[in-house]
């Protein structure tokens, strides 16, 4: 058996309700019956599992008592999440490979351009042309066949 600590080498990086959710679907556990063992809202489980909002550390310890997980360990997944997060907001694309036009009514270097990816390529596929639309999928690492 894996490790937490060589589980969260692994899976770092990775959302911690997402982590969680895989887990009840590998147990057959039902959201709501979670929320109701460990004393959560509902909701507030919902919007983590599906990773809408960061794990509360309330929410991450009952959590982590109720699968045997050792203290902290959603607490140290939500922080490298977060890490990661942060220096994906700091990756921009080069700007000589469009038209800022594209962008009239935005401020480009404030964008975040890693949280906005999909209206983005909306944009650059109804208003750009083919050049730009390529660049934009490189920089996406997007492949299309």
């Amino acid at each position: 058996m894996i490790s937490s600590e060589e589980t969260l080498q692994l899976i770092k990086g990775l959302h911690p309700g997402l982590f969680v959710n895989h887990i009840l679907k590998l147990e057959h556990l039902k959201q709501n019956e979670l929320a109701t063992q460990i004393d959560i809202k509902p909701q507030a489980l919902n919007a983590v599992l599906k990773a809408k909002r960061p794990m509360p550390l309330e929410m991450a310890l009952k959590l982590e008592k109720r699968f045997g997980w050792h203290e902290g360990f959603l607490g140290q997944l939500q922080l490298f999440y977060d890490i990661k997060e942060h220096n994906r907001s700091d990756i921009k694309p080069d700007f000589t490979q469009f038209r800022r036009i594209l962008f009239w009514d935005t401020d480009i270097d404030k964008m975040d351009w890693m949280r906005y990816k999909k209206s983005i390529l909306e944009r650059i596929k109804s208003r750009g042309n083919k050049e730009e639309y390529q660049y934009f999928k490189k920089f996406y690492r997007i492949n299309e066949k």
